[in-house]
């Protein structure tokens, strides 16, 4: 019964007041249904003891009866599949067949007389008082049937009380009486609780079918927010990846200052507008809990090295001072962390200063311990008011400066990144004396090993690349470096010929587009894995590319059949080093 009506639709559906007084109707058909198993108990003591006395047939099939009946409306209202709808019909077939059955029990209170045996008037007492208790506990929920079965069953063994004429017909009446008047004072308690926990488990459901509602909304709404940023993204990184390259390939070429100046600032600007977006992307990792941690061995002198020719020019521009220093115990150089995600940190504490500082200097110490790293940014500004230092930490949260660029970001990004990394970020500022930043966090020294390149050497490589981009500007590029790097091209922008390539020509690796329009390059590398499989042959190295740095769309990569995935924009190391690690030995260089 209980799993009817939890499954049933059409009941799930209803408003809250019919959900109610169908969940009091239930537990009404239960009760009546339990009384079932007490009477038949009760009839096999009457047919073991007293089933020669004259009056235990008539009672039997009296009882026989009522059991039937009863057992008939439960059977019937479960199969109603809107037995919600006749709620009263309902309720007026359950006082009829209960009241049949009061009456039957009754019938053992004209058996309680001191003529009858001891052992019967036991029996007829017991069965009375049992039944009357059974009914007003299985019946609170309708006081009114509750009580009216009580006093059926009662009624005729007071009635022969009367006139009261032996002390055993006072005791009879007045015990009764008052057993009576008492069982009806419970029975509201009953009732009472029963409602009560009858609306708190409604309700409760009420409770978690909004919050499951809630919960598939933010998800929904969290994958739209996802599919916007992608979408978004990928559509500001291609353009800026030929922007870039371009930017870089006339940098390379020209000799003229003025131009080369131009091209600098066309670069500068590309690189602050793509962080702009990562900030963006940052932040919907963080409120997503997808912030990814890859600790790895790094140097420190050249991180401070990278940092300050970086963020030295825009510290000129404002003809600001910055200094950016290191400190290592004696025999350590590397230690171990995530020196993007430091990388990170570094710059939009600097940059968060040099913003706000008009006059005077910036000056940053990496101070490593051998177990942790301490990050300490000071500068000579404006200072933070008081009230201000929590909220600075807050997403799109500035100090006040009318007219001071950026997306308010940095600072909300460099605390959940202090979180990710099992650290802690802190500011101590006045209003008039600048303000210091401190971020620390575990980075454990580690054995320096000897690099098998020198820095800034590029290594060429040998093999035949087949190069799938449908952007004209980013295919140029490509191919440029593709061709830098000693490698043979072959290019097409369309998945079908691409797949036609790679059925006619043997290639070394694939440079693959995942935004391809038609047959995307995540269909490419599926149907091309697929086919290896099927005919047996050697699988062909893929690199992915992708304007769209999400995670989940790095994940898309790999599952469909990638090895490696190149975000853009990427430049002539970056993609070198995901070459080299997927082409075979053969096609290096010694």
């Amino acid at each position: 019964m209980r799993d009817y009506v939890v499954s049933n639709p059409l009941v799930q559906e209803l408003d809250y007041p019919l959900r109610l007084a169908h969940e009091r109707m239930r537990l009404l058909m239960d009760g009546m249904r339990a009384g079932l198993w007490g009477s038949a108990f009760f009839m096999g003591l009457v047919l073991a003891f007293f089933a020669s006395q004259p009056w235990a047939p008539g009672w039997l099939v009296s009882q026989s009866v009522g059991m039937l009946l009863c057992g008939g409306v439960a059977w019937a209202y479960r199969r109603d599949a809107r037995n919600y709808l006749h709620q009263r019909r309902w309720l007026i077939l359950i006082h009829a067949v209960t009241l049949v059955r009061a009456a039957s029990w009754g019938t053992l209170g004209l058996l309680i007389h001191p003529e009858q045996p001891l052992p019967l008037i036991i029996l007829a007492l017991s069965g009375m008082l049992g039944a009357m208790s059974v009914t007003a506990y299985t019946y609170s929920l309708s006081f009114s049937l509750s009580a009216t079965n009580a006093l059926i069953i009662a009624l005729p063994a007071m009635l022969a009380s009367l006139p009261l004429t032996a002390q055993m017909d006072w005791i009879k009446l007045l015990g009764l009486s008052g057993y009576l008047v008492f069982l009806m004072v419970c029975t509201r308690q009953v009732r009472a609780s029963t409602l009560a926990l009858i609306d708190l488990r409604l309700r409760a459901g009420e409770l978690a079918k909004d919050r499951d509602h809630a919960l598939k909304l933010a998800r929904r709404n969290g994958r739209s927010k996802d599919r916007f940023l992608a979408s978004v993204s990928h559509d500001l990184r291609t353009p800026l990846t030929g922007v870039l390259g371009l930017a870089q390939i006339s940098l390379e070429r020209s000799r003229n200052p003025q131009v080369r100046d131009n091209l600098g600032m066309i670069r500068l600007s590309c690189e602050h507008l793509l962080a702009i977006i990562d900030d963006l992307l940052d932040v919907a990792s963080i409120e997503a809990g997808k912030v990814s941690v890859n600790p790895a061995p790094f140097d420190l002198a050249a991180l401070a090295h990278d940092m300050q020719a970086l963020l030295g020019p825009l510290a000129r521009d404002k003809e600001l001072g910055l200094t950016i220093d290191h400190e290592l115990p004696p025999g350590v150089r590397l230690l171990s962390g995530d020196a993007k995600r430091l990388r990170q940190v570094v710059v939009n504490l600097v940059g968060n200063a040099i913003k706000f500082t008009t006059a005077g200097q910036v000056q940053v110490l990496l101070h490593a311990t051998g177990q942790r790293l301490l990050i300490r940014v000071s500068d000579s500004g404006q200072g933070i008011a008081d009230d201000m230092i929590e909220r600075m930490f807050e997403p799109f949260e500035q100090a006040s400066a009318p007219g001071q660029p950026g997306s308010g970001l940095g600072l909300a990004i460099v605390r959940e990144l202090a979180q990710a990394l099992r650290g802690e970020v802190r500011c101590t500022a006045t209003s008039s004396a600048g303000s210091v930043f401190e971020f620390e966090c575990p980075c454990p020294a580690v054995q320096a090993t000897e690099p098998d390149t020198q820095p800034g050497e590029i290594w060429p490589l040998h093999g035949h690349v087949l190069l799938v981009e449908d952007d004209p500007v980013s295919a140029l590029l490509a191919q440029g470096m593709l061709r830098k790097l000693g490698l043979s091209v072959t290019a097409t922008s369309q998945g079908p010929l691409a797949l036609q390539q790679l059925e006619t020509c043997a290639f070394d690796c694939v440079l693959l587009d995942g935004h391809l329009p038609g047959l995307s390059g995540w269909e490419v590398a599926r149907r091309w894995r697929a086919a290896e499989r099927e005919r047996g042959l050697p699988a062909v190295p893929i690199l992915g590319t992708t304007a769209d740095p999400m995670l989940s769309t790095k994940q898309q990569c790999l599952d469909a059949g990638m090895d490696d995935v190149l975000t853009k924009p990427y430049d002539l190391e970056a993609l070198r080093g995901k070459l080299a690690r997927l082409l075979s030995s053969e096609t290096m260089s010694a």
